[in-house]
């Protein structure tokens, strides 16, 4: 099997969840075996009142952080696996400016992957948030890769 690389990634969710302008909402910018970083371009219906980004917003970001992970090592047979849990621990107020996240890959097993997933406002070094993703594994088709 080739591995999806962050194009091909990116290509299939803005066919998956197309954009009112073609643009994507989160921007696959690496991904790997065993990392993935991921920008979220900042937009005023991210913000909640005191202009920062809202907590779901960064809940979505680490979710497909992790997605991102599990796709590139499973490829698209695994597309309909889902998040079984997520858990997520706010550390300060994020900027109001583009959101990273740097996604490593804890385990992968034949039904769990489990992720690690640390935001960053950009141009700030300390981290606003960090989540441990796991996602139940779910293949189209019948047997796995």
């Amino acid at each position: 099997m080739t591995r999806p690389d962050a194009r091909a990634i990116q290509d299939y969710i803005l066919k998956a969840f197309p954009t009112p302008d073609g643009e994507p909402e989160i921007v696959i910018e690496e991904v790997s075996a065993s990392a993935a970083r991921l920008r979220m371009p900042s937009k005023s219906w991210h913000l909640r009142p005191g202009a920062t980004v809202s907590g779901p917003t960064q809940m979505a970001l680490a979710d497909s952080a992790a997605w991102c992970l599990l796709m590139h090592n499973l490829g698209f047979s695994a597309a309909s696996s889902v998040t079984s849990n997520l858990n997520m621990s706010f550390l300060s107020r994020p900027a109001s400016v583009d959101l990273i996240a740097h996604a490593q890959l804890l385990k992968l097993g034949k039904r769990l992957s489990v992720s690690e997933v640390r935001l960053h406002s950009e141009g700030h070094e300390q981290p606003v948030a960090h989540a441990t993703v796991t996602y139940a594994v779910i293949f189209a088709k019948e047997g796995g890769p």
